[in-house]
């Protein structure tokens, strides 16, 4: 499922337009993205949170000889809510 089908089932749930549906989710994602920024956590009730985490810098072997310098970085990793692994994890699909 790509952003423009997540648009569709969204505005058919909400009964709304698509477009509407689509500028919804693309305003949730840069609010996503811009708090994660800022290193905050996200926090979304029954769904998951997003954490930004730090990746140490520093050197590493590289295999054709010598060594290679990494910067420290910043990713983002998501640990899903109870209820969203309960669905995840339920005997049969969700439709």
């Amino acid at each position: 499922m790509n952003r423009t089908d997540l648009g569709e089932r969204l505005g058919q749930r909400l009964e709304i337009p698509r477009a509407a549906a689509v500028a919804l989710l693309d305003a949730v994602f840069d609010e996503v993205a811009e708090a994660t920024c800022r290193g905050e956590v996200v926090r979304v009730h029954r769904f998951g949170r997003f954490v930004p985490q730090v990746r140490a810098g520093g050197t590493r072997p590289n295999p054709r000889g010598g060594t290679m310098s990494f910067p420290e970085r910043v990713s983002v990793s998501f640990l899903p809510g109870r209820y969203y692994k309960e669905r995840l994890n339920q005997e049969e699909p969700a439709a």
